[in-house]
Formats: structure tokens, C-alpha cells, sequence
């Protein structure tokens, strides 16, 4: 322990530490190792490995496991949105959009991964898409306020505005 510390004050405090590089500052990516494959084969270990790079914000590392776990155990509908959401807060919305789009075939008309494909196709700067998976939220769930306003921005994207005013003046009647 003593050790440790010491090796981390030289890395950290240390006036010269600029002229070595640190090695506690990089991220081991122990996974990767073949070590790592002989011991832990099962499907079991590396889901929780995958839930605890996601439950600590680590998209990339947890992306990574999750589409390890897709290709060996199939397509899971839970294992295809975490991915597709790794996949989300890593600006990479072409690949979250496929994860989505899988995990909707898997589970379909799932309000989470519907509203999540919209607003890839929003990002992706596809407004005629993201109506359509708006529209067919709103199928299941017509009185979500934030869904229909969804909807009216993207009718005026798509220079729709008549249906736009319409969708716009459903919105103020659930809530004036």
C-alpha cells in the first residue's frame, strides 16, 4: 500500500512529474487480455463486468462488452438498448439507431427504445423518420405532452405547417 502511494505522490505532486509519463493515469482495458478469456468464459461475469462500466458512465468500455454478450448469447432486447445507449452518449447515433432499431424488432413498440430512436433521428437530422417513431408513440401513449411537442418541431422542420399548428394546438389543450 505504502508503495502504491508513493508511486501515486511521485505521479501527481512530484515538480518533474511532467518529464515521466504515468502509468496510474491510463485505463486497463484487463477484458482484452487472453488471461482474462480463459478464466472468465461465462456469459455471466461479463455481464457484470459490461453493468459496471455502464453504472460508472464508462460508454466506451461498457459498449464494448455489451456487443460481446450480443454476439455470444443473441439478440436480448435489454442487452441491444444498453448497448445502443452506450453506443448514444458516444455521439455515434448511426450505431445506437441499429442497436435501437434491433432492440425494437426483439421488443417492439417499447416506449423507452421508441423515444430513444427519435431522438437519434432528430440528431441525425432526419425529422421525417423521427415523426414517424413519434407518431407511432404516440399511438400508445397520446397524451404525452413532451411526445406531441416532438412531433410539432418536426413538422415545422419538415415545412409541414399546417399539421404543425394542429399537432402545437393538441399541445396546448394538455396543458394550456
Amino acid at each position: 500500500t505504502r508503495y502504491v502511494q508513493n508511486l501515486y505522490r511521485f505521479y501527481t505532486l512530484h515538480p518533474h512529474r511532467a518529464d515521466f509519463e504515468n502509468p496510474l493515469s491510463a485505463t486497463v482495458a484487463f477484458y482484452a487480455s487472453p488471461l482474462f478469456g480463459r478464466l472468465f468464459r461465462q456469459t455471466v461475469v461479463c455481464q457484470q463486468i459490461a453493468e459496471f462500466y455502464f453504472a460508472k458512465n464508462l460508454y466506451a468500455e461498457a459498449a464494448i462488452q455489451f456487443e460481446t454478450l450480443v454476439a455470444a448469447a443473441g439478440a436480448d432486447a435489454a442487452l441491444l438498448q444498453k448497448s445502443g445507449y452506450c453506443y448514444q452518449r458516444l455521439d455515434m447515433y448511426d450505431k445506437a439507431l441499429a442497436k435501437y432499431r434491433l432492440a425494437d424488432t426483439c421488443l417492439p413498440d417499447n416506449l423507452w427504445t421508441l423515444r430513444r430512436m427519435a431522438w437519434c433521428h432528430r440528431r441525425l437530422a432526419q425529422p421525417a423518420e423521427a415523426l414517424a417513431v413519434y407518431r407511432r408513440y404516440d399511438r400508445l401513449r397520446p397524451d404525452d405532452f413532451n411526445v406531441i411537442l416532438q412531433m410539432g418541431h418536426c413538422l415545422v422542420q419538415l415545412q409541414r405547417y399546417k399539421e404543425a399548428i394542429e399537432v402545437y394546438f393538441r399541445a396546448d389543450n394538455l396543458q394550456p
